[in-house]
């Protein structure tokens, strides 16, 4: 019986896959050596087509022959224009005794080794075009033979095979990487960690999605989403600012509000991919990947399915994060309510206790002076009285965040628990895109407003509107109780004047429209922030 031909030997292993080499580079350039020594070729490569829409063009270019130097000193690889380009759109088997003699061939690129022969044949991966398998200068002949071409086109054929069983391998791998991210998150969660694992978040999905910088951003609406949680890799500090462009948090809000993962970037900028991390309590989130514009191949390969499917995870983080700071901000109301009650039944009481006890010397002084200082001392203790009852009550305005509106709702409630009566809040517009001192100061006026209700009013209604809109906001707490002592009003309104002209506006008090009760108006311009500050920054 005849040997084997070693030719077809080598073909039918490829075709079977009888190699350790299974990653798609790796594929690639086993196919383009194993080409050229199966038929004679100084050079070969594989071309792969990029997946844009248009005039097809390479990708990736796989070659063997060509030493590093000189590949190097030639720069980017081709990306198929000429000979190259044309064949991409013509994929059929083509075979040259000179390549330099073809009609669309464009000449070398200066210091490019000088070719002849030429023999190609497109490579179809399930039955779509995936690219072509290219070999130049028979090195024992003038060209290559028409057996070399059925041979070439039966390895390509093989390539085909060998190519899909590496995509579904690297797929695979791709898959199992972000699924154990997605378990060693989860373990982490069920342990009760919040906050401090949306960094880990982040630096997992940078390094599983081969990508330069990671982030998260979070708020309540699409519009006002803030940093989180940053990571960046190492030799990537020229990308460290993409956090916080323009551009890319306009992505993430138009994530957030298409709840759809969206791609983003160019070959002259960067590459971002954004997913939506939404929570059921109303705190919107995104998850965003970036790398730099020369990395478009890590950037493609990255199935956003999987890493939607990963996003959940910061969703639950997200919840959990805001649910361990609500529970710090409930400790510490817990803490200073304990605080208020102990300055109300005791300090203040001392003080009263003290001031009655003044004034009934007072009465029975007979020296003018002794009385008058005895009188200014009683004053004295009656304004540090009422400077406790309004620290009681600033005591509640704590740290809001992005929860200014429930702070107003819970001030509220507080006043009418105290009146034994329920104030009637109307509420417009968006209180959570409030924050730096606007939001202190709104919160101060609120507490001083209610203050002054519940000490001087005895009323049967209240009223209290907060309007914020897109260039003013404007707080009125009316009632139709006693009014307000002429010495009260002019201090608390002194109070909220200060506090409206730091930012430009107005405030008054007055009786209601019937004479009955007062109202209080305090009205400002509506500002960002702080100057200087990025409110999504």
């Amino acid at each position: 019986m005849d040997a084997p031909d070693p030719l077809v030997l080598e073909v039918l292993r490829l075709a079977a896959g009888d190699s350790a080499e299974i990653t798609l580079d790796g594929t690639l350039h086993q196919l383009a050596v194993t080409g050229a020594r199966l038929l004679g070729a100084r050079y070969a490569a594989i071309g792969v087509l990029d997946d844009k829409p248009g005039v097809p063009r390479l990708g990736t270019f796989v070659h063997t022959g060509m030493d590093p130097a000189t590949a190097t000193r030639l720069g980017p690889p081709p990306r198929g224009v000429g000979l190259l380009g044309d064949l991409l759109l013509r994929p059929e088997p083509l075979r040259l005794s000179d390549l330099r003699t073809h009609p669309t061939f464009s000449g070398f690129p200066e210091g490019h080794p000088q070719m002849r022969s030429f023999l190609g044949a497109p490579v179809p991966v399930e039955g779509a075009p995936f690219g072509y398998f290219y070999l130049t200068d028979k090195v024992d002949a003038e060209e290559f033979s028409e057996v070399d071409a059925a041979t070439l086109t039966v390895l390509a054929e093989v390539a085909g095979v060998r190519v899909a069983q590496a995509r579904r391998y690297e797929h695979e791998q791709r898959r199992s990487a972000w699924l154990d991210a997605t378990l060693r998150i989860s373990g982490r969660l069920a342990a009760g960690a919040a906050e401090d694992v949306l960094q880990e978040i982040t630096e997992s999905a940078r390094r599983v999605a081969h990508a330069d910088v990671a982030w998260i951003r979070a708020g309540r609406t699409p519009d006002s989403l803030a940093v989180e949680a940053v990571d960046v890799a190492d030799g990537a500090g020229h990308l460290a600012d993409l956090p916080y462009d323009a551009t890319l948090r306009a992505l993430a809000g138009r994530v957030v509000e298409a709840q759809e993962a969206e791609r983003a970037g160019s070959a002259s900028t960067w590459w971002a991919l954004a997913v939506p991390a939404s929570t059921p309590g109303g705190l919107s989130g995104a998850l965003m990947l970036a790398w730099d514009a020369s990395c478009g191949a890590e950037f493609e390969a990255v199935p956003p399915p999987l890493v939607v499917g990963f996003a959940e995870q910061v969703a639950v983080a997200l919840g959990l994060a805001e649910a361990s700071r609500d529970k710090g901000r409930l400790d510490l109301l817990t803490e200073r309510d304990r605080i208020a009650r102990d300055l109300h039944d005791h300090v203040i009481q001392d003080l009263f206790a003290a001031t009655l006890s003044l004034q009934a010397t007072a009465r029975r002084a007979d020296d003018e002076k002794v009385t008058s200082r005895i009188e200014e001392a009683v004053e004295d203790l009656q304004r540090t009285s009422r400077g406790i009852r309004r620290a009681i009550f600033g005591l509640g305005a704590i740290e809001h965040g992005d929860d200014l509106g429930a702070e107003v709702v819970r001030l509220v409630d507080r006043a009418g628990a105290q009146l034994k009566l329920r104030p009637d809040l109307t509420v417009s517009g968006r209180p959570e895109e409030l924050d730096g001192p606007l939001a202190d100061d709104l919160l101060a006026v609120l507490v001083e407003a209610l203050s002054n209700v519940t000490r001087h009013a005895a009323p049967g209604r209240v009223d209290v509107r907060l309007r914020v809109g897109t260039d003013q906001v404007e707080l009125v707490v009316a009632d139709d109780g006693v009014g307000i002592p002429d010495d009260a009003r002019r201090s608390g309104l002194s109070h909220l004047q200060e506090r409206a002209e730091r930012h430009g506006g107005s405030a008054s008090a007055g009786p209601g429209p019937d004479g009955r009760g007062t109202v209080v108006t305090w009205r400002v311009p509506r500002t960002s922030g702080p100057a200087g500050r990025d409110p999504a920054r």
